[in-house]
């Protein structure tokens, strides 16, 4: 996990890479579908990598129930080495939205008196969560994806 800032996004950006033994073609096709199923917009589909964004962020409207285990974006990413081939999962997850709270809190308690600690807290915790909730589905999507054919 790391910190990502990148033209008006700031978000955390989680890996999860695993070997696989399963053919380049069923790898994407298992990837593209697992993305549309869950309705994730395809920004680039090659043939080693394929990039994905969630569809809150091109204008549609989408309560905040059915973005909490969603992921802002992200690829999967197909790397072969000599006799090896692992997929790279690379996702995103927003913190501007609970950070522009939390700095709002602050500046209610400094200029207004509010003791926002509590919200402040509520608002940290309850985003925990959610990350921990994203962590947890797009595992779910990876094990999908590489599960093997009889499974």
């Amino acid at each position: 996990m790391k910190l990502k800032i990148k033209a008006f996004f700031i978000g955390l950006e989680f890996k999860i890479e695993r070997e696989v033994d399963i053919p380049v073609e069923i790898l994407q096709d298992r990837i593209i579908s697992e993305l549309k199923k869950l309705d994730y917009n395809i920004l680039d589909s090659l043939p080693n990598k394929t990039i994905f964004k969630d569809h809150k962020y091109d204008g549609r409207k989408a309560s905040a129930f059915e973005t909490w285990e969603r992921a802002n974006g992200g690829s999967f990413e197909i790397i072969e080495n000599n006799h090896h081939q692992s997929l790279k999962f690379l996702f995103s997850v927003s913190i501007a939205e609970p950070l522009f709270a939390i700095i709002v809190l602050a500046l209610m308690c400094f200029l207004i008196g509010y003791m926002v600690f509590p919200f402040a807290l509520v608002i940290t915790v309850l985003n925990i969560q959610r990350g921990i909730d994203v962590k947890n589905k797009m595992q779910q999507i990876f094990n999908a994806v590489v599960q093997s054919p009889e499974g």
